[in-house]
């Protein structure tokens, strides 16, 4: 039965090349984005899943207008970090983190850039 079924689809695509070749990519592309799409989903959902409390965990971004440009930012002032935790008695703990740029490391007499470093505060765990 299935045999005779593979048979008949076999023959309507050797008969109706045009057809099927657009369906058949139409059906590989729609494949491709959805799997793309799922495993950008699941990246972003996976974002600090390591720590045990991470659902206690935000990140601070900035959203501002001054005149005709727009400001989105994640990353703010010191100061903004200290009146957070002042103003907001829930907030237990704050880090702050700076991504640096290049950043020199020495072994001996060899020096090598690396990116890809982070500083941060004594409160991070």
């Amino acid at each position: 039965m299935i045999k005779s079924y593979l048979k008949i689809a076999l023959r309507n695509i050797i008969k109706h090349k045009g057809i099927s070749s657009i369906n058949i990519i139409g059906l590989a592309i729609g494949i491709a984005c959805s799997i793309l799409i799922l495993l950008f989903v699941a990246h972003e959902l996976s974002y600090d899943k390591f720590h045990e409390k991470a659902d206690r965990i935000y990140r601070l971004a900035i959203r501002a207008s001054i005149g005709d440009t727009k400001i989105n930012q994640t990353y703010s002032s010191s100061e903004t970090f200290r009146r957070l935790l002042v103003d907001f008695p829930e907030i237990e703990k704050g880090v702050k983190i700076l991504r640096l740029g290049k950043t020199p490391v020495t072994l001996g007499e060899l020096t090598f850039y690396e990116s890809g470093f982070f500083a941060v505060d004594s409160t991070i765990q």
